[in-house]
Order: C-alpha cells, then structure tokens, then sequence
C-alpha cells in the first residue's frame, strides 16, 4: 500500500481551541490514510513557542499567522501527495498562501482536502487566492450546515457537514455529572460590549446554583496575562490551558461549563461535559444553529445583555436537561463524517 507525504495548513494561534482543531483534523487525516501517512504542518504550540510576542497582542486575521512562518514549516521544497486545509476559519488558509508566493501554483498541482472548516462565506468574498485554489479542491467538509451550503454554492466538489473535527478528539457523549465538585467558566477578554458578564458577585450565584467550586480556564495565554495583571479572579483556581490531555480530563470531570468561546463548547462536547455558550460571532451562531436550533444551550450576546435573573434561569434549563438532542446532532455529523472519509479514500484511490 502506498505511503502518503501530507502538507496540512493548521490553524496557528498560541490557542489550546487551535490545539485541538489541530489535534482532531490530524485525527481524521491519519484515519483516510489508515495511519499510513506523514504529516508536515505547523502546529499551533509551535507557534506558540516561535512568536511569543504573539502573547502580547490582540487577535486578528493580520497577525495570527504572518509572523515566524519559514519555508519549512509551510513545506516549500517538499512534494506532498496530498494538501490539506483544515480547521478553522478559511481567512487563515488565504494568509498563508499570502506570504508564500510559490505556495498557490504549488498547491494546485496536487489534490486538495478541505477538512472541517467554518467562515467560508466571509473567506470566499475577502480572499481571492481562496478562489484560484477552488478547482484543486478534491473534497471538502464544514463544521456547520451555513458554511457548507456557502461551500456547496461557490465549490465544484462533494462538501459534507461534518462538525469541527476537533469533536472527534475524544468523542464522548454529553452525560450529567451531578456528584461532581466543580463546574469551569472558561474566559475570554471582552469583544463586544455585552460579551463581559462574568462578576464576581455572577461566579457566587453560579456556585450556588451548582453547589460546586468554580475554576476559571483560560484557552488562550493572552487571557491568562490580562487576568494575572488585573487580578480579576485571584480568589479562584485558574488554570491556563496548554496540554490537550489535561485539558479534556478537566472538563471530562465538570458538572457544567460554562464558554464564552466556541471551542470551549466544542471541548466541552468531546469530553462529555454539560455547558452553555455565550457566543459573540458568526462561529458561534453557524454551530449553534446546526446542532441547537432552539439555543437551549446558547445566546447571541449581539442580542444584548440579560440581567443575572435571567442567566440563572437559562443556566437551570440547561443543567436539568439531558442534552440527548444536541448528542443526536453530533451522531448526525459523525455519521457524515464517516461518508466524507470513505468518499475521500475513493476519491484518491487510497485503497489501490
């Protein structure tokens, strides 16, 4: 059987959420090619390690990507069988290409995957390189069902709606804990002016509602930094993400969750983990839409801020419910899944 050479383009920020996009997308690579694959690609720790200026600085298209990228980690000079793009928001995939003029005729040599992807919309009218790649595309797959009807109309190629691979990593049901002494806020700097309720005053209710200790979680180190400077939560443990393992077991163990990013929901799912999430963007509304259409789980904080009254009831719905219906939509999506990978395997022949 042949042994397959694979250039995957990661997402790459200092971001435990990119860690297990990264993680999960790998996942998927190496089950349609049977493990009988390598893999070159810039993980998002090595980012981490390469730019730690990056720690310092907001989040933005401009700057999560361009810094610390050499001719090695983007594979120039190799030549892969196949590429890989995948997960996250495609505007990161056009950036790359952006700093490696060789990368976009490179590309479209060989077949192109794209796995697991979100944003398409956004991507397809701000990156024109993401359109001179588009004939390449072999097959492809989005997170969400709005990305992939975006995919489905701009592509010419079988687009599956898969879920974010990244809930593959461990793959566990949503199941109660209600032994369990702790329950986890995982934190974000505010983004927009409804997007910081977390008080101190919310955190006690919360811990009264839960009977539970609240740990606060930081899933990016820029998180971390501004909390420790304004030592907005040194009566609680915080924990500052950096090992997926460790991360998954935390979470595996909470009562609840509750995120104010997407991924903290995403890892909330695959550890099997209660949560509600507090979205602020168009990630957030794509994924709950596809696997919460009645935002049992969610609010669009764009809608506005709710009094504490009316986070603790929402808080309650979500705790008392089993969350069998948000597990049917990921069964769905792992199903699809599934389709995308055999499809995949035919489409290049792996089997041959």
């Amino acid at each position: 059987m042949k042994h397959w050479l694979i250039k995957h383009f990661p997402p790459s920020t200092p971001n435990i959420g990119d860690c297990i996009l990264n993680a999960g997308t790998r996942k998927i690579i190496n089950t349609i090619f049977e493990n009988n694959c390598d893999i070159l690609s810039l993980t998002s720790e090595c980012h981490a390690l390469i730019n730690p200026e990056l720690l310092q600085t907001p989040i933005t298209p401009q700057n999560t990507i361009m810094k610390g990228i050499t001719p090695a980690t983007l594979g120039i000079g190799y030549s892969p069988d196949v590429v890989v793009l995948g997960a996250g928001p495609m505007w990161r995939f056009s950036a790359l290409m952006k700093i490696a003029p060789l990368t976009i005729p490179n590309l479209l040599k060989r077949p192109i995957l794209v796995i697991g992807v979100g944003k398409f919309d956004y991507s397809i009218k701000s990156y024109p390189e993401l359109d001179q790649i588009s004939p390449a595309i072999a097959i492809a797959s989005a997170r969400d069902e709005k990305t992939a009807q975006d995919m489905r109309e701009t592509l010419p190629c079988p687009v599956y709606m898969t879920g974010c691979p990244a809930l593959y990593f461990r793959g566990n049901r949503i199941t109660n804990k209600p032994n369990s002494s702790y329950f986890v806020i995982v934190y974000r700097q505010a983004k927009v002016p409804n997007d910081f309720q977390i008080s101190l005053s919310f955190i006690k209710k919360m811990e009264q509602l839960f009977q539970a200790q609240a740990i606060i979680t930081f899933h990016d180190f820029r998180d971390y930094h501004w909390s420790a400077l304004t030592q907005t939560f040194e009566d609680y443990p915080c924990v500052c993400m950096n090992d997926l393992d460790s991360a998954v077991d935390l979470y595996s163990q909470a009562k609840f969750v509750i995120t104010y990013r997407l991924h903290g929901e995403i890892l909330s799912a695959t550890s099997g983990a209660p949560f509600f999430h507090f979205y602020i963007d168009d990630r957030g509304k794509y994924f709950s839409e596809t696997f919460d259409p009645d935002h049992r789980y969610h609010y669009d904080l764009n809608k506005g801020p709710l009094t504490e009254t009316e986070l603790i009831d929402k808080l309650k719905l979500a705790l008392e419910s089993d969350y069998e219906d948000y597990n049917k939509k990921i069964d769905i999506a792992r199903t699809n899944r599934d389709h995308f990978i055999e499809h995949t395997q035919k489409i290049l022949n792996v089997h041959s």
